[in-house]
């Protein structure tokens, strides 16, 4: 149901004409001075009749009315949207033929690149690790040598 449509529909036995007039502009946003210029009536008026508890009532009343048909319009547009709709059946598709490749496909780079993807849109990150690798050729005594005197420089600035 259209906001004109539930607003204008409205009846409630507690709010003359007059409040579910002030209340249907109300909850279409409109300011005090808005309301007053429209109706014809004082700011003041508006003021007052806003701070009536059967107005409040009211008020509170026809916003969830106002929220459930909201909600409701809106699911069912998400649910008949048809790109949507195709994107839903697509998706487990879609992980299926990453999954595949990555299982299957004769390239390192290809599968390298599946299995990144599929990681990537579950939200893990692969870290950039950078790896190093040297082959240190000197002996325990000279290592020894070498932790011996650096510790004496340390001992020498520190001293």
């Amino acid at each position: 149901m259209k906001l004109n449509q539930l607003l204008s529909s409205y009846k409630d036995k507690d709010l003359s004409e007059k409040h579910r007039m002030v209340l249907r502009l109300d909850l279409m946003g409109k300011s005090n001075s808005s309301i007053a210029a429209i109706t014809g009536y004082a700011t003041n008026t508006v003021s007052q009749i806003k701070t009536q508890e059967a107005y409040k009532v009211a008020k509170r009343k026809l916003k969830r009315q106002l929220d459930k048909s909201f909600v409701e319009n809106f699911g069912s547009q998400i649910a008949t949207d048809p790109v949507r709709s195709q994107l839903e059946e697509s998706k487990v598709r879609a992980l299926e033929i990453l999954v595949t490749l990555m299982e299957n496909a004769q390239s390192e780079n290809v599968r390298q690149s599946c299995a990144k993807d599929i990681l990537d849109r579950a939200g893990y990150k692969p870290k950039d690790v950078l790896e190093h690798k040297a082959k240190i050729d000197i002996s325990d005594s000279e290592m020894r040598s070498n932790i011996e005197s650096a510790l004496e420089d340390l001992r020498g600035k520190n001293g």
